[in-house]
């Protein structure tokens, strides 16, 4: 894992180490806002080193009716492009809770990826000045059940949903 750093401004790239395993042809890329958390946070800028295929990295392409191309993510109204803030191009994606109600809302993408090899996933995000709660990456397998990410001391995450890094706590 590896620490945040500063990107531009309140603009931070959170980075983290994966692995794809003998057999497996794709990871799964999850970014989610917490149930009880308030207020919002932007993502943009997704990579992957060595590079691999992802769609819409900076979230520059919409639909007509506004759909995030690329991307699957939670239709509750609290995902969305927004072209107020970006730290690569002129959009990024806003995750917002009005209030501690509401349910976590994930945005995600599989990425194709060759087996048995190792990565880096990086992504930028901005949090608001009024945003409490918890917001976290998560890498997993292709059945979304296992993580990928790996350890400090270089052993891998092993079980269900551990988090890549806490981004915010």
């Amino acid at each position: 894992q590896v620490k945040p750093k500063v990107v531009a401004g309140v603009w931070r790239t959170l980075t983290c180490q994966i692995m794809n395993e003998e057999g497996e042809d794709s990871v799964n890329f999850y970014f989610y806002m917490a149930t009880g958390a308030t207020g919002s946070i932007w993502i943009d800028n997704v990579t992957i080193s060595p590079d691999a295929p992802m769609k819409n990295r900076s979230f520059e392409e919409t639909g007509k009716d506004g759909s995030i191309v690329g991307w699957g993510y939670d239709k509750d109204g609290n995902i969305f492009s927004d072209a107020t803030r970006s730290s690569d191009g002129k959009k990024s994606v806003r995750i917002t809770h009005q209030d501690g109600t509401m349910i976590r809302s994930r945005i995600w993408q599989n990425i194709p990826l060759e087996d048995g090899k190792e990565y880096f996933l990086s992504f930028d995000y901005f949090v608001s000045d009024d945003f409490v709660g918890t917001a976290r990456g998560y890498v997993y397998d292709q059945t979304s059940s296992v993580t990928r990410q790996k350890n400090p001391d270089g052993t891998y995450v092993v079980g269900a949903r551990a988090q890549c890094e806490k981004v915010v706590a």
